[in-house]
């Protein structure tokens, strides 16, 4: 799983006190941000994937980690602010089609110099058709949307990289599959 290579490649020589990963889904990467995180919390929209996540980690005996549900598209989540060191979304953003107020929840939560990694399709799949499986509603978001909203919410863009699978011979001839940000919070917003 591409998504899962890379994030472990980005964030793995990283340790944080306090981890969100939003839209955990059935917990593809909980044990990877467990490991990273001293405190993780890990909320999805969706409780049968909840379920599977739970087990997951129950099956690991892994005790750092709190899974709850929660409407990743409502207005405020339930953290108090300036909370978090780590805020992770992975393959979640396209199902929100307005990512302005997820990034303005985000600055919320997040500490100053806190990190924000997003891991996405890259909106070139998105253009050829490929979207996420399933019922769930997918948006388009350019680059220059993460780019754009992240800046007018208090955040500076620490790294961006295109992914493409692991077929070398394919490499830069097709469109990437994923792109990855690490935006650091320089201020809070209002």
């Amino acid at each position: 799983d591409l998504d899962e290579k890379i994030t472990r490649k980005l964030l793995s020589n990283k340790q944080y006190d306090t981890v969100l990963e939003l839209g955990c889904g059935t917990g593809k990467n909980t044990l990877f941000y467990s490991a990273i995180g001293k405190n993780v919390d890990s909320v999805d929209f969706c409780q049968s994937m909840l379920d599977i996540a739970r087990l997951k980690v129950e099956q690991q005996a892994i005790t750092n980690v709190i899974i709850y549900q929660t409407d990743l598209k409502q207005k405020q989540w339930s953290r108090e602010s300036n909370y978090y060191d780590l805020c992770a979304c992975n393959l979640m953003l396209e199902h929100i089609e307005n990512i302005e107020p997820f990034f303005m929840e985000v600055n919320r939560i997040l500490k100053i110099n806190g990190e924000f990694f997003v891991s996405e399709l890259h909106p070139y799949k998105q253009y050829l058709g490929t979207k996420a499986n399933g019922v769930i509603q997918s948006f388009t978001h350019h680059i220059s949307d993460f780019l754009h909203v992240g800046k007018k919410n208090g955040f500076t863009m620490k790294e961006m990289q295109e992914w493409w699978t692991n077929d070398e011979e394919t490499e830069h001839r097709t469109p990437p599959r994923l792109v990855t940000f690490i935006f650091e919070k320089m201020s809070t917003i209002s």
